[in-house]
């Protein structure tokens, strides 16, 4: 199981990218890696409201 350290420190490193100006495509990324990561999935996708 994933430590609350853990998932503070992925939190912080999304806010990190959007205040650093990455882009949302870069933000969306890392935060899928880390939910494949955290979860233990084969993967994941974001899909943009419509």
């Amino acid at each position: 199981m994933t430590s609350d350290a853990a998932q503070l420190s992925s939190l912080r490193g999304s806010a990190r990218l959007t205040e650093d100006g990455r882009s949302p495509e870069a933000v969306v990324e890392y935060v899928r890696r880390g939910l494949v990561g955290l979860l233990g999935l084969r993967g994941c996708r974001f899909e943009y409201a419509t």
